[in-house]
């Protein structure tokens, strides 16, 4: 009989320390869910304040789309009540005077260049009309015995760059 009373006692103690290890869980599951309600309060927070920013943001970028938009078409009736172009006006005065012998082929200064060497040549210049908004000008004649298609190919080549004023055909 002595042993069913140590198999009780066990039995009670046993009892005792789940009940205990019971309430130990229960304790800190509370913190737990108490700490995961305050983060979540923090988070929810968080994410309300975003939206309004982003709500502002939206409201703003729409405000601006829209003055562009006004400022597009107040251009545009400028425009046609003025006749103003979007075509760059020329550069003051002459740039070069070049003769086309070829049709990639002329004479600057007496020095035979093809138009990726003039354009080379005047990059410098042609960089600072285009940041000052106009294009420089330069003059261009026929070389002697070119055809007319090799003129023209001549003259194409130096509009990419130049506005071309054709002296002498």
């Amino acid at each position: 009989m002595k042993t069913s009373k140590v198999t009780a006692f066990s039995l009670v103690e046993l009892l005792a320390v789940l009940l205990l290890f019971l309430a130990v869980i229960s304790r800190q599951d509370a913190e737990i869910a108490r700490e995961l309600t305050l983060k979540t309060q923090v988070v929810e927070e968080q994410v309300r304040a975003l939206r309004g920013r982003l709500d502002r943001e939206g409201r703003r970028r729409q405000r601006l789309i829209e003055e562009k938009r006004r400022s597009e078409a107040e251009v545009e009736r400028l425009r046609g009540e003025y006749g103003i172009s979007n075509i760059p006006p020329p550069c003051e005065g002459w740039l070069a005077e070049v003769e086309i012998i070829g049709p990639n082929t002329f004479i600057l200064g007496g020095r035979p260049l093809t138009g990726y060497e003039i354009a080379d040549l005047f990059g410098d210049e042609i960089a600072a009309a285009s940041q000052s908004g106009c294009v420089h000008r330069i003059r261009a004649s026929p070389g002697r015995s070119l055809s007319l298609k090799e003129y023209l190919r001549g003259l194409a080549i130096l509009e990419r760059s130049f506005y071309v004023k054709r002296i002498g055909s």
